[in-house]
């Protein structure tokens, strides 16, 4: 998804530095509805809702910051008894569709994962381990072939047992 994304940021960088100039230019000023711009003309963000809003902001901002804050936080604190379980995306519908009916069938009479089984490839004595039947067998003697140096096990059964948890 990223390399698509990017391609897509670079295509719209193009347009705005390229198509959208020529545009411009080709529309003329009244694209800039309902303030029409006119050479020599006052600068628009002097007057206005805004204008007064930065000029408020400018002179105390921390005073502004912290009534944000404030305000902020006096409205998150509804999401205190938030409980965001949500819908199951059984009770998303209006009705009650047959792919809902099918669902609870399968529900029924399968198990979670029963349409997906896992197939584990692992070594005959760390299976018996695995299942608890067996102690951990001892890794058998010798090192790799090909290489120099120390004897390393070339196999281990690690880690805990579901059955014991050790």
């Amino acid at each position: 998804m990223g390399p698509v994304l990017a391609i897509c940021v670079a295509v719209a960088i193009v347009a705005m530095l390229t198509l959208l100039p020529a545009l411009l230019v080709i529309c003329g000023r009244w694209v800039f509805w309902p303030a029409r711009p006119a050479y020599g003309a006052e600068e628009p963000s002097t007057r206005g809702l805004w204008a007064r809003a930065g000029e408020l902001i400018g002179r105390r901002p921390r005073v502004v910051w912290l009534a944000t804050v404030v305000v902020l936080g006096a409205m998150a604190l509804g999401l205190t008894g938030l409980k965001a379980g949500g819908l199951t995306q059984a009770r998303t519908f209006r009705g009650h569709p047959d792919s809902v009916t099918g669902q609870a069938v399968i529900d029924q009479n399968f198990t979670a994962g029963g349409g997906e089984p896992v197939q584990v490839v692992a070594n005959a004595a760390c299976t018996r381990w695995w299942t608890g039947s067996a102690p951990p067998p001892a890794p058998p003697r010798g090192g790799r072939p090909g290489r120099r140096g120390p004897r390393r096990p070339a196999w281990t059964c690690s880690g805990p047992t579901p059955t014991t948890g050790k």
